[in-house]
């Protein structure tokens, strides 16, 4: 009987030495840092588009949030237009360290979703992405938005993919390092299809700065 129970006893033992290996290993991922900041690298003209303020964020927001690196500008065009876009890059996403889907945050700050919808955008004639389109009300304010995460080479439209390609990556790629760009609307004569022409710009220009 003795026998049998130090047997047991030896492999629990090991079962449990065995998952706190594993354990331990999948939950390392690599800190990919940016080569340059944001706010140097991102550029405060896009083609018609000029920025005309960056936006600073309250360091005791941004500690709430865990960001690594952000910026958070308004472009305006020749016509008056102004977009809102914030960019903020991660160098490793956990269960404390992560993104704020505008899905809880634009709530609380009192604007109410009235649709939320994946849609395409071309950023060739041969390749299409999905980003998350927003129409948001309050009171007799509404607002258009877009929004997507970037990370590791790929554009991810809603929240579920980006955790299942995070688990995936933190596996084969040891990495969950990404980024979460929102554009807001702040003119209501902004269309569709040049907002979509926008995003396309800006997917474009974090290929070209995130890590891949």
């Amino acid at each position: 009987m003795e026998k049998g129970f130090f047997y047991r006893l030896g492999i629990l033992s090991i079962s449990f030495i065995c998952c706190y290996f594993i354990i331990n290993f999948f939950s390392h991922v690599n800190v990919v840092a940016l080569k340059t900041p944001l706010h140097k690298s991102f550029p405060k003209r896009i083609e018609n588009w000029e920025s005309t303020n960056d936006q600073p964020m309250n360091p005791k927001v941004a500690r709430i949030l865990h960001v690594d690196d952000y910026v958070w500008r308004k472009y305006k065009n020749n016509k008056g237009d102004v977009l809102d876009v914030y960019v903020s890059y991660f160098s490793y996403v956990d269960r404390i360290k992560t993104y704020h889907s505008p899905l809880n945050c634009m709530p609380g700050s009192g604007w109410n979703i009235y649709k939320v919808e994946s849609v395409p955008i071309y950023l060739s004639k041969d390749k299409k992405v999905n980003v998350s389109y927003l129409y948001l009300k309050r009171g007799s304010n509404a607002l258009k938005a877009m929004y997507w995460y970037q990370c590791r080479g790929r554009i991810i439209d809603s929240e579920i993919k980006e955790r299942i390609y995070r688990i995936v990556d933190s596996v084969l790629k040891r990495r969950t390092d990404g980024a979460f760009i929102r554009i807001i609307s702040l003119t209501n004569g902004i269309s569709q299809e040049e907002l979509n022409r926008f995003c396309v710009k800006i997917i474009k220009i974090l290929y070209k700065i995130l890590p891949s």
